[in-house]
């Protein structure tokens, strides 16, 4: 088969391995990108080997209820002095719009957490700090999630919502956990090759703290899960994927902060365990109390609400 390669693009594939793929569904969606197609699956497929998903519309009701109900919890806390402040993170779509390819449309991200902020006055907009910083990995090219990088920009934001300055990256000892992760937008498209894979890369002062999960259930003494590394669901490495109640002993000498989170939070937490005695982490995808008890019932000093903008959007949050 006759196949003349384009010098200019990075997306380009070698025929050779397009046809040992045994997936049929691969074999098509790498046969369509020769053609020129460029989304496939829900799947931008764009420049320097970024796979982005695409976001072409959300649910209105839900997302307005969202935004109430967060509403009302930050005023239950606030009633109860305890500082509640909120943080959407904008998908890779709205922010790596450089690896976008040519005429991708996608409803703004930015424009939504603007909406939020009508409501929620104080909402952390991590969006223009992010795009600013769009020429480095702050995604992975192969998964919905931010990369440690991304979150540790969105971690110096909060701390300056807090009146306070982060450390530089630099500070935190960098560590690469593999270098073969295919995350779940790839997995839409499952295009062959190596150029797709990531590296995920974990920041720490001290890996070596004692994590609970779910009362006791389960106790480490790592910030990291190793096992998942093993596995396909390698992003799961950050505090075992998500359950229900994490708690981390922190490197800090007095504090306690509550992160409502969904698996964005996981490499956030990374960073903030160094600023408090303790920080609890709670998925409200299993947790079955009353959030707003718990809070004042366990003296938090501080609460960050953490969800990717997306979901924030799409499905129905509790608080």
């Amino acid at each position: 088969m006759a196949y003349e390669e384009n010098k200019n693009s990075s997306i380009n594939m070698d025929i050779a391995v397009v046809v040992k793929v045994k997936k049929g569904y691969a074999i098509k969606t790498a046969a369509d990108i020769l053609m020129g197609k460029r989304e496939a699956g829900g799947v931008f497929i764009g420049k320097d080997n970024y796979l982005i998903d695409t976001f072409s519309e959300y649910d209105k009701k839900i997302f307005n209820k969202n935004i109430k109900n967060m509403a009302e919890f930050r005023k239950k806390l606030a009633e109860n002095k305890i500082s509640c402040r909120e943080l959407l993170v904008p998908a890779s779509v709205e922010i790596m719009s450089n690896k976008l390819p040519q005429f991708a449309c996608h409803v703004s991200q930015e424009k939504l957490i603007s909406e939020v902020a009508k409501k929620v006055p104080g909402v952390i907009d991590i969006t223009s700090v992010l795009k600013a910083h769009n020429d480095e990995q702050i995604y992975y090219k192969s998964d919905h999630h931010w990369t440690s990088v991304g979150a540790y920009y969105a971690y110096v934001q909060w701390k300056k919502s807090l009146g306070k300055k982060a450390a530089p990256l630099s500070s935190w000892k960098k560590e690469i956990l593999c270098d073969d992760f295919k995350g779940t937008t790839w997995n839409k498209v499952s295009l062959p090759g190596t150029k797709y894979q990531d590296e995920i890369i974990g920041y720490y002062h001290n890996k070596k703290r004692r994590v609970s999960y779910n009362n006791d259930y389960y106790v480490a003494n790592s910030i990291y899960e190793n096992s998942y590394l093993k596995g396909k669901d390698k992003y799961g490495v950050f505090f075992n994927s998500n359950q229900v109640l994490t708690t981390i002993q922190g490197g800090g000498k007095k504090g306690k902060l509550l992160l409502i989170k969904d698996s964005y939070a996981n490499t956030f937490a990374q960073f903030v365990i160094d600023d408090y005695k303790e920080v609890q982490m709670i998925d409200m995808r299993f947790f079955r109390g009353n959030l707003a008890s718990y809070v004042t019932g366990n003296k938090f000093d501080d609460v960050l609400i953490l969800y990717g903008c997306s979901g924030f959007a799409t499905e129905e949050k509790r608080f």
